[in-house]
């Protein structure tokens, strides 16, 4: 397994939806559409944030089963009390953003994801936002 930390303020990756302009049609992530948003460029940096620190540290290009282990550190807000992170962003769509960032660099393809483990926390005083990334290749039960 190789680790690696992507600092910064995880976003989540939106839902699909079906556009159709005559006879074509496509999947398109609606934090995409309007490519003018602040939230899709956000994502996009977001990416280029996880992509850039799996690049530095070295993760090679998986082939065949992979495992994934992503631990989100979310900032905060000042009148927090609670201590678990039971609001949105959902771990899933977190997760959907930094499987789709890794893919091409960790591995070829997110469908070779087979074992996934996700949590996401509030940041502390020892901690910082972004996510731990753990990846590595799936051995055969």
């Amino acid at each position: 397994m190789i680790s690696f930390f992507a600092a910064g303020i995880p976003l989540p990756k939106g839902n699909m939806t079906q556009v159709r302009r005559g006879t074509f049609s496509a999947m398109v992530d609606q934090s995409n559409m309007a490519r003018k948003s602040r939230k899709a460029h956000g994502l996009d940096r977001w990416a280029e944030v996880v992509a850039t620190a799996a690049r530095a540290a070295k993760v090679p290009l998986l082939t065949g089963p992979v495992q994934l282990s992503l631990t989100f550190v979310l900032p905060r807000p000042k009148t927090v009390k609670r201590s678990a992170h039971t609001v949105k962003p959902d771990t899933s769509k977190l997760v959907r953003a930094v499987e789709d960032a890794l893919s091409g660099i960790a591995y070829i393809d997110d469908a070779q994801v087979v074992s996934l483990v996700a949590s996401k926390y509030y940041e502390t005083a020892h901690s910082s936002p972004g996510v731990r990334v753990c990846v590595g290749h799936q051995e055969p039960a």
